[in-house]
């Protein structure tokens, strides 16, 4: 069989590059801990992917284009990357003719010359935890964010400025066309008109076309901000608030925020800047064409008057739409999830029923919002075209009795558009100003939360626990109307016993499990670790120094050997060896697949495995941990009773150097246990040396 290649950092220049540069850096963390900072599954690294493991790691970084011999001494360490494709190069020291430099590509450090070549320098400095901290509570978190973009903000709008003025000119231009080129005749009037024209009309489109690409930037940088700060935000929340919520709900939350970076970068947003500067437009109507300007003075009043009406009955409307919509999306995640066990049960038509109340919930709710899209639509269109048929009409009578000019009335009526074609845009999309102003305060509200991790360092100590473990009088409910899940549990489990948990379902086994984790906290009671108590230890901290193998299978897109490795990245093939033989038969049917350790596992073709294999790996996963603590929930599920008894010999070889806590109904795991804690509807039926409760609990 071929041995299992241990995995290793992206093997390219660049890659290469990444622990010299932490070295220079002063990064003291360990093996673990940077594999956790980089990509999923590198076969190569970019420069961004560099940037990203520093961002991880709390390095900061900032590109700056440079030349290799302007790199000064209090630039390093640096990573410079040439703009001729050469090798990447880490420098650590920088004097007036000689750089000293860790070269990417030879993978060794080098003295070079400082000389004329072009490229980009990546510096780096360690964030500030407490003005970086992404472990405190954020509030007014979006508002933050967007300080970010404040001179492209402010740009924006001078941009929006200079195309209202621009509207002003064009139709300047107009009028005088009218009352003076085409009076006088002249061909070259007409010529220069016509040039200055093709000015004006050329600077607005690069205006507008400069505006779009800074709302396009700002979309992008937000939506790439949010996205990862929402996902970062989601890992790290306690459980208790992640785990009882639904799935499909939560999906149909992250999918919300991207309503965000679409209104960022779409029409709504450019028509929002330009509205301000309606009543500048307004203030050149009334000077160019007198009262004129009254009609669509007045238009602008009846267009605000008609929001405020509309206002409620939009707001009721898009909140049933996002609720329908979710629930709808959460019942189809459920039906798919669960679609084997509904054909077993012959529940489809059942299912179908629900799934058409709640399609049709939904489906009427789309069609009232859009409905109500319509008629604002409808108001909207109206009120433009009517507003501009009422000014050519008073600007008709004004000409006819002399207070006005054909120019005058023409340059009128083109700024009269202009006025109203924003205002009709923007009133559109006035639908979609109650559905931004919930996703951000759904951003605000999921950052102003409390995370789980305590922990705010560039390096993280690993910790090691003896095993002892003990509850104090414990009890918990999931939620406050629910009956307890533990009432008044205790036990003392002594390093390096075994500790068998029994009882029916419901009984509180997988609850003992969570709590022992750090998953939960017990509302009343201690629990204990080498007699500190949980709460005073950091969760995630706790969880690195435990391994646990839940109820069901849990793995992740990559190959077979990556999810062996996934909770101890670092593992050596001696390692991954020692764990495949505490499993039965694992390690020849990883032998006996085309690709080996290499066999890809992908959510969408678990299928195609065994349950009885997926149980193994996950349970070599667990071995292959190197913690002193294992928590196995129902681990002989799926398994064979051959492979049941050497499970049992597994754990009987761990006994005296590992404290294991097991959950489970197999009778053939009752024999490796020191002690046995039976629980009944939450509450101890008994506890004591596992042969003596044993012997109560099967009789």
């Amino acid at each position: 069989m071929p041995r299992p290649k241990t995995a290793t950092l992206a093997n390219n220049d660049i890659a290469r590059c990444l622990l010299p540069l932490l070295d220079a850096l002063g990064w003291r963390g360990d093996q673990a801990h940077l594999q956790e900072a980089m990509p999923h599954l590198p076969e190569s690294m970019s420069l961004n992917d560099v940037l990203n493991t520093l961002a991880n790691l709390k390095f900061e970084g900032r590109l700056i284009p440079t030349r290799l011999r302007r790199i000064e001494q209090r630039a390093t360490p640096c990573l410079f990357m040439p703009d001729d494709g050469g090798s990447p190069l880490v420098v650590v020291a920088a004097g007036a003719e000689m750089l000293l430099a860790f070269d990417g590509a030879s993978g060794e450090f080098r003295h070079l010359p400082g000389d004329n070549r072009k490229g980009w320098a990546a510096l780096f400095t360690a964030m500030d935890k407490s003005a970086h901290s992404l472990l405190m509570p954020q509030q007014e978190w979006f508002r933050k964010v967007m300080t970010r973009f404040r001179p492209v903000v402010g740009h924006a709008v001078l941009i929006s400025l200079l195309v209202s003025v621009l509207s002003f000119v064009a139709p300047l231009f107009v009028g005088f066309i009218y009352d003076g080129a085409l009076v006088s005749g002249s061909p070259d009037s007409l010529l220069y008109l016509g040039a200055g024209m093709m000015f004006f009309v050329l600077a607005d489109a690069g205006f507008r076309f400069l505006r779009s690409h800074l709302f396009l930037y700002v979309s992008n940088r937000l939506g790439n901000i949010i996205g990862n700060e929402v996902f970062r935000r989601l890992m790290f929340l306690p459980p208790a608030f992640t785990e009882t919520a639904n799935v499909g709900a939560q999906v149909a939350r992250i999918k919300d925020f991207e309503t965000v970076r679409e209104f960022f970068g779409g029409q709504a947003l450019i028509a929002l800047f330009e509205l301000p500067f309606m009543l500048l437009l307004v203030v050149a109507l009334l000077f160019v064409g007198g009262r004129v300007a009254l009609v669509p003075l007045g238009a602008i009043l009846l267009f605000v008057a008609f929001g405020f009406a509309v206002t409620p009955s939009v707001r009721r409307n898009n909140q049933a739409v996002a609720q329908s919509g979710s629930d709808k999306q959460s019942f189809v995640l459920e039906v798919l999830t669960n679609m084997r066990a509904i054909r077993c049960a012959g529940a489809m038509e059942n299912w179908r029923a629900r799934y058409r109340d709640i399609s049709l919930r939904s489906a009427w709710n789309a069609y009232s919002m859009a409905r109500l899209n319509g008629l604002i639509n409808a108001f909207s269109y109206g009120l433009v075209t009517f507003s501009g048929l009422a000014t050519l009409m008073v600007g008709v009578r004004d000409v006819t009795a002399g207070a006005m000019t054909l120019g005058t009335l023409a340059a009128s009526m083109m700024l009269v558009w202009r006025i109203l074609a924003p205002l009709g845009t923007g009133f559109g999309v006035f639908t979609q100003i109650g559905r931004i102003v919930r996703s951000i305060a759904q951003v605000d509200r999921l950052m102003a939360m409390s995370m789980e991790n305590r922990q705010e360092a560039n390096m993280r100590i690993e910790r090691q626990f003896r095993g002892l473990i003990n509850f104090a009088d414990v009890s918990i409910r999931y939620q406050p109307d629910a009956p307890a899940a533990l009432l008044n549990v205790s036990f003392n489990l002594e390093p390096g016993k075994v500790l068998v948990l029994v009882g029916h379902d419901g009984a509180g086994k997988t609850t003992v499990l969570k709590l022992i984790l750090g998953l939960y906290a017990p509302q009343v009671g201690r629990v204990l670790l080498d007699n500190v108590n949980l709460r005073q230890i950091d969760p995630i901290q706790l969880r690195h120094a435990i391994g646990y193998a839940p109820k069901d299978n849990y793995l992740f897109y990559g190959t077979v050997l990556q999810n062996l490795k996934f909770a101890n990245p670092t593992a050596s093939d001696e390692e991954v060896e020692a764990a495949l033989q505490r499993v039965s038969g694992l390690k020849e049917e990883i032998a006996a697949m085309p690709e080996g350790f290499d066999t890809r596992i992908k959510v969408d073709s678990l299928g195609r495995f065994s349950g009885s294999f997926l149980k193994r790996l996950c349970l070599a996963r667990v071995f292959l941990r190197n913690s002193r603590v294992l928590l196995l929930d129902e681990p002989e599920a799926r398994l064979s009773a051959a492979e049941v008894l050497r499970l049992r010999d597994a754990i009987a070889e761990l006994r005296g150097d590992y404290t294991v806590v097991l959950a489970t109904h197999e009778p053939a795991l009752f024999a490796v246990a020191d002690q046995m804690l039976w629980l009944e509807s939450g509450r101890v039926k008994g506890w004591g040396d596992a042969l003596d409760v044993a012997q109560r609990y099967t009789g």
